[in-house]
């Protein structure tokens, strides 16, 4: 948590090639204390002949969890970043063409539902 705190907290305009390598050194230190001894306890409560089956949980709820982690952060970024990405290019003289192609698909809708928010049809409006 203190390498993602560290490296979200540096300013814009700081040097980012040390900063990436040094949080990512720093967390995958910090994964590396906790996953072999998170397997050995979880091991070491089941009888030898179960060992290999609790290895395959094991592995299967980490790779779920990682799985998943990636999806709901992909799914938060690009909900917040595509609406964002499209003001920001209107803000700085992008042609519309080039800003039509920025700006997210709307979700499909349901009969009777209220269609998706037009960013671009918003930013003409006076």
């Amino acid at each position: 948590m203190f390498a993602t705190r560290w490296t979200t907290e540096r300013p814009s305009d700081s040097a980012y090639f040390g900063l990436v390598l040094a949080s990512m050194v720093m967390m995958a230190i910090g994964l590396g204390l906790v996953t072999a001894p998170s397997t050995g306890a979880i091991l070491a409560v089941l009888p030898l002949g179960k060992a290999g089956v609790g290895s395959a949980v094991n592995d299967v709820t980490r790779e779920l969890g990682g799985t998943f982690g990636v999806a709901v952060v992909g799914a938060l970024f690009s909900s917040v970043y595509g609406p964002s990405l499209a003001l920001l290019l209107h803000g700085a003289g992008v042609p519309a063409p080039v800003l039509a192609t920025a700006q997210p698909p709307s979700l499909p809708t349901t009969p009777g539902s209220k269609p998706g928010r037009d960013i671009l049809s918003e930013l003409s409006k006076p």
